[in-house]
């Protein structure tokens, strides 16, 4: 009876150690549910920040295409400013040229020896080259030299 009752005590032991497992068991279980619950809670939320954001990029990018639209707006407005503004440069510009053409080349020379260099020079390059080399004569022999140079790399 020693040896039935020492395996019986040896499988009452064993019965007693799982009946502990499967009473801990749903323990476990619902340990494990309750976490994998909390998992999903925690992706739903990420998910519905992450939706947010998304929503929040959505109207950014959305204003951004707005500024950006304005801004080429303004651009396409300043360069045609500046084009109007060129034009009209150009056409007073070409207005003073034909005032020096048609002044007697002394006077001519007496005015543009007066002007900067450079601005003599812009006014050379635009003129005629029969009237540039009639006012040159005219004009004191270094700054004629320093203007011919300088419009020999204008051209």
């Amino acid at each position: 009876m020693g040896f039935a009752s020492g395996s019986l005590k040896g499988q009452g032991g064993k019965v007693a150690e799982d009946s502990k497992k499967k009473s801990l068991e749903p323990g476990r279980e619902i340990l494990q549910a309750v976490s994998l619950k909390k998992a999903a809670e925690e992706m739903e939320l990420r998910e519905k920040r992450i939706k947010e954001k998304e929503e929040v990029l959505k109207l950014l990018h959305g204003e951004i295409d707005n500024r950006l639209k304005e801004l080429t707006e303004v651009r396409n407005i300043l360069d045609k400013l500046l084009k109007e503004k060129k034009d009209k440069d150009g056409e007073r510009f070409n207005h003073i040229i034909k005032i020096y053409e048609s002044m007697k080349q002394e006077q001519a020379a007496s005015v543009i020896d007066k002007l900067d260099e450079k601005l003599a020079i812009d006014i050379f390059a635009r003129m005629k080259d029969k009237d540039v080399g009639k006012i040159l004569g005219f004009i004191d022999p270094q700054k004629a030299a320093r203007i011919t140079e300088a419009l020999s790399k204008f051209k």
